[in-house]
Order: structure tokens, then C-alpha cells, then sequence
């Protein structure tokens, strides 16, 4: 006595599907999940190097806004001094070449980062 008998109302009688039948459905149930799993693979790969670029644009233009903004500061901070008749102290030229390398060695940081290979 079978006790699921009852769990299954419309039970076959017989199996109308011969084994190569069902091999046969397999294999090619295999096949498109194998094209599917690729598919999304390949999906991912392409989002994920939209995003590098995106982030890389976005990097660029960050750090090409702080240069310019760092240069006219620094062009303004000039002028005065030329107007005042001052000399300009070494320590701002020295933070002046700090400040630009700091940033492009950060830059250079982050975009190893997201560009690293495995």
C-alpha cells in the first residue's frame, strides 16, 4: 500500500516517456542553463566595467576640479602677494607641490584599486 497515494489525485497509470525521452530533456534543460548562466555572467562583466568607467569619469573630473579650483586659489594668493610687494614663502610653494602630488598619488590609489586584476 502506497501512502501517497492519496497525496496525488491524478496519478499516471503508466509512464509515457521512455528513458532516452527524458535524457534527451535533461541534456537540453543542461544546455539552456548552462546559455542562461553564461548570459548573466556576461550581463554582470558588462555592468561592473560600467561602473569602473563611471567611477574612473567621476575620479577625473573630482580631481580635475580640485586642481583647478587649488590653481586659481593659488593664482589669487600670487596676485596679492605681487600687489602687496611681498615675496612668496617657500613653505607655500612646498604645499602647493604636497597638496598636487598627494591627490594624483590618491587618484592613482583608488583607481588601482578598482582596476586590479586577479
Amino acid at each position: 500500500m502506497d501512502p501517497f497515494a492519496k497525496a496525488v489525485p491524478n496519478r499516471p497509470k503508466t509512464v509515457r516517456e521512455t528513458e532516452a525521452e527524458v535524457v534527451n530533456t535533461l541534456d537540453k534543460a543542461e544546455r539552456h542553463a548552462k546559455i542562461d548562466h553564461r548570459q548573466a555572467l556576461t550581463g554582470d562583466v558588462r555592468a561592473n566595467t560600467n561602473l569602473k568607467i563611471g567611477l574612473s569619469a567621476f575620479l577625473c573630473v573630482l580631481i580635475s576640479g580640485w586642481f583647478i579650483g587649488l590653481f586659481w586659489l593659488i593664482g589669487d594668493y600670487f596676485r596679492q602677494m605681487a600687489t602687496l610687494g611681498i615675496e612668496i614663502p617657500s613653505s607655500v610653494m612646498l604645499a602647493l607641490i604636497g597638496a598636487g602630488s598627494g591627490v594624483i598619488g590618491l587618484m592613482g590609489y583608488i583607481l588601482k584599486g578598482v582596476f586590479k586584476s586577479n
